[in-house]
């Protein structure tokens, strides 16, 4: 009996562990293997598992998030249940129609053959809702005009990056959805592989709120910059208030520097990557509002005398360039006559070329506002060392003497003349860096009591920042809030037309 009982407790421990191991594997989530793109207007990306189940879902323009907004259904689908049910959406809104059918359609993945297999089945789905919905619907893998035009200008701005002067139209498409949320620069974006690019557009992706428009994630960013520079303000310099005390006390003689250190390189991370938030939305020239009319009129040439000023406006109403090549997209993709289309082309390169000049220096302009607020970051540390007693200055000559070099490279953005946010942000992170290994340091210097002292200090130091908190939380709700009701209006608007 008690040999059998043995057996039984044997077998039901191994049953336990082998549900643990199903339920560890269940929770975990399947790595992205595959990226697709596909551009109507609008423009949806997703990124699939190794078994073609789409893991995430983006809209990529204003279009694609009225597309995607409310619905379910899309992510843990087959990729061809999740094509069709975009086409469905598609035509139900009016974006596909007798005079847009063509679906271009953008595959990488980071197996061989897969790009090939994923693609026909796209294309098998896309012939099979072109009957349901009576549309003469296509597969396209030809790149579209914005497209192409983007890659042309980022190599003439990168002559002598090998990644991107390398780059193609497939892959360029992965670059930039990875460096859309700014976490990564499109250099550096561009110097990855189509594995650990899909891995970070997956990432980005799962991030993003759907009804992120760009109004949202200005606003977003503008609460959550001002909340962090309040709770900046009150809690970064703990440390080095501690450490003050201690030297007084006759204790920590010897790395009584690291208060100061910490707070010079959390100060300064946090400015820079508050400058940097406001650079990402100043550079973004697609965005700007044309209200030249020659160079509207150049564009309106360009296209023939059919196109009036209303065909090229965006949901605003406003004509900006991503509106311009939306239109331009779908025209072209769309067009049989490709004589005809070199010269349209032709002549919209060159409007767009003297738009683009004109944007590139209210850009150079608008960011050189920022200049006085990134040497207000070097001058801040420099108070913030300069107000230690020399004796301790003597101690950490040489991790000062670091500090300093930080603080040239600071003062080194704008000496070009030119600020951007890719060298603003990548200073900002070498800072947080520093930031992060300076406050290990403190841990391993200071026993459980003192850095209990210290937590409870900053607590209520973060209790009299409850009113910035409260700050932040209103502008964030209103922001979802505007942001959504324009989403579901536009969508509204197309449902019922």
């Amino acid at each position: 009996m008690k040999k059998k009982l043995s057996v039984f407790l044997v077998t039901a421990m191994a049953l336990t562990a082998c549900f643990a191991l199903t339920a560890c594997d269940f929770n975990k989530k399947a790595e992205a293997e595959t990226f697709v793109s596909i551009d109507i207007n609008p423009s949806i990306e997703f990124t699939l598992d190794k078994n073609n189940k789409v893991l995430s879902v983006y809209g990529a323009n204003e279009d694609g998030q009225v597309l995607l907004y409310g619905e379910e259904g899309i992510v843990g689908a087959d990729i061809e249940v999740a094509t069709a049910k975009v086409l469905e959406l598609a035509k139900e809104l009016g974006y596909v129609n007798e005079n847009n059918t063509v679906v271009q359609t953008t595959v990488s993945s980071d197996r061989n053959g897969k790009d090939e297999a994923v693609y026909n089945k796209i294309n098998a789905q896309v012939e099979a809702s072109a009957e349901k919905l009576s549309l003469s619907l296509k597969c396209s893998t030809e790149t579209s005009y914005s497209l192409n035009r983007r890659l042309e200008q980022l190599k003439a701005q990168y002559p002598d990056s090998a990644a991107i002067q390398g780059l193609t139209p497939s892959k360029l498409k992965l670059v930039i959805s990875a460096a859309e949320n700014g976490e990564i620069t499109i250099e550096a974006a561009a110097e990855m592989n189509n594995a650990e690019l899909i891995k970070a557009i997956s990432v980005s992706h799962d991030k993003a709120e759907a009804f992120a428009t760009e109004a949202y994630k200005q606003a977003k960013a503008v609460a959550s910059s001002a909340y962090d520079q309040a709770v900046g303000m009150a809690v970064d310099g703990v440390y080095t208030a501690f450490y003050a005390k201690s030297v007084l006390q006759l204790r920590h003689l010897d790395s009584c520097y690291l208060g100061a250190m910490y707070q010079s390189y959390k100060m300064g991370s946090r400015a820079l990557h508050a400058v940097a938030d406001g650079l990402v939305f100043v550079e973004k020239v697609n965005e700007y509002t044309i209200e030249n009319e020659e160079q509207i009129t150049a564009v309106l040439q360009a296209f023939g005398s059919d196109v009036t000023a209303d065909d090229l406006k965006n949901s605003d109403g406003n004509i900006t360039l991503n509106s311009i090549y939306a239109y331009a997209d779908k025209t072209f993709k769309n067009s049989q006559a490709a004589a005809d289309l070199e010269e349209i082309k032709t002549k919209l390169n060159a409007a767009l070329d003297t738009i683009d000049a004109e944007l590139q220096a209210k850009i150079a302009e608008a960011a050189e506002k920022y200049a006085p607020q990134i040497e207000s970051i070097t001058e801040g540390i420099d108070k913030i060392v300069n107000a230690l007693p020399d004796s301790v200055k003597e101690i950490a000559e040489t991790v000062f003497a670091d500090l300093t070099d930080m603080c040239n490279n600071i003062a080194a953005i704008m000496q070009d003349g030119k600020i951007t946010s890719d060298e603003v942000r990548a200073i900002a992170k070498q800072m947080e860096v520093k930031a992060g290994d300076t406050l290990a340091k403190i841990e391993q210097d200071l026993d459980e009591d003192e850095l209990a002292e210290i937590e409870s200090t900053k607590q209520e130091l973060l209790e009299k920042t409850a009113s910035a908190k409260k700050q932040m939380e209103e502008a964030l709700t209103k922001a979802e809030a505007d942001a959504k009701a324009k989403l579901e209006e536009i969508k509204a608007n197309r449902t019922n037309k």
